[in-house]
C-alpha cells in the first residue's frame, strides 16, 4: 500500500476544506472503493469510512455498482436454472440487465431480433448448450409444446406435467400456449 508522507497528511488533516475536497475527488468523483481511496490518501479504508462520515459523504452500497464496475464481476455470464445469461443491458428482451444466451445466438444466426412469441428449443434438451446447430426455433408456446409430447418426453417440472395434464384431458394447444402467455 502506497503511504502518503506523515508530514502531508497531517497537513491535509489541518487543511480539511482540502481533505475533504480529495475525498470526494476519489471517493465520489472518480468512484474508487474506500480501500482505493486510502490508498491514495495513505490512509486504511476504516479511516476513509470515518472521515467520510464527518464529512456527511454519503457511502455507497455494494450493489449500487453494476455490470463491469461491481466488485462481483466474473466477466458478464451468469447461471439461473441451467440457462447462461449474458450482461446485455441495451437488449430490448433484458431482465435485470441479462438475456439468455440462446436467444442471443439464435438472433445472430438469423440476423434478426426474436419477434414476440417466437420460442428457442434446445434440441438435446442441455439448456447450456447454445451451439447454433442445437437450437430451434418455433413460432409459439404451442408449437414448441407439441414438439416436446411428439417425442413423449416425460416433463421434467411440475408446471410441464400440470401442461401434459390439461392437453390429454382434453385442453387445445392454443389455449394452453394462452394460459403460459398470462
Amino acid at each position: 500500500m502506497a503511504k502518503t508522507d506523515p508530514v502531508k497528511l497531517k497537513h491535509l488533516k489541518e487543511n480539511k476544506e482540502k481533505f475533504e475536497r480529495l475525498l470526494r475527488k476519489y471517493y465520489v468523483d472518480k468512484d474508487l472503493t474506500a480501500e482505493q481511496t486510502g490508498v491514495r490518501l495513505g490512509i486504511s479504508r476504516f479511516h476513509v469510512r470515518n472521515y467520510m462520515n464527518a464529512f456527511g459523504i454519503k457511502r455507497r452500497n455494494k450493489g449500487q455498482r453494476k455490470g463491469a464496475r461491481s466488485m462481483n464481476w466474473k466477466g458478464g455470464k451468469i447461471r439461473h436454472n441451467g440457462y447462461i445469461y449474458v450482461w446485455t443491458p441495451d437488449h430490448p428482451r433484458n431482465s435485470g440487465n441479462y438475456v439468455a444466451e440462446h436467444i442471443l445466438v439464435m438472433e445472430k444466426h438469423l440476423g434478426r431480433l426474436l419477434e414476440k412469441g417466437e420460442v428457442i428449443h434446445h434440441k438435446n434438451r442441455i439448456r447450456d448448450d447454445n451451439q447454433p446447430e442445437n437450437l430451434k426455433l418455433f413460432n409459439g408456446h404451442a408449437d414448441h409444446l407439441k414438439a416436446h409430447w411428439k417425442n413423449r418426453e416425460e416433463p421434467k417440472t411440475e408446471h410441464g406435467k400440470l401442461l401434459r395434464d390439461l392437453y390429454e384431458y382434453g385442453e387445445e394447444w392454443d389455449d394452453i400456449a394462452e394460459r403460459l402467455e398470462n
